[in-house]
């Protein structure tokens, strides 16, 4: 069986809500990187004008899911093809 890989900058959960940045700023149909304070990262995408969040990186080999194509609300990894509903 393969590594499996940790994602480090992977955000507990605190159920509250964060300001991030502006709407216009992630295009429908694309990904952005968000750095939260303590240097953890999720991915925030466009589906349309609604607004999803997950870990930013596949649990395949760590690449960041935020960088990859969006299909709908599939994000495919660039890096080996695993998808996953946002």
């Amino acid at each position: 069986m393969g590594k499996v890989f940790e994602n480090r900058r992977k955000p507990a959960r605190e159920g509250r809500k964060i300001t991030v940045g502006r709407i216009e700023a992630v295009p429908a149909g694309r990904g952005a990187t968000v750095k939260l304070k303590d240097g953890k990262e999720i991915a925030l995408f466009n589906v349309g004008g609604s607004f999803y969040a997950t870990e930013n990186f596949c649990p395949h080999k760590g690449y960041a899911l935020a960088d990859s194509r969006l299909y709908g609300s599939i994000v495919e990894c660039d890096l080996h093809g695993w998808r996953f509903d946002v």
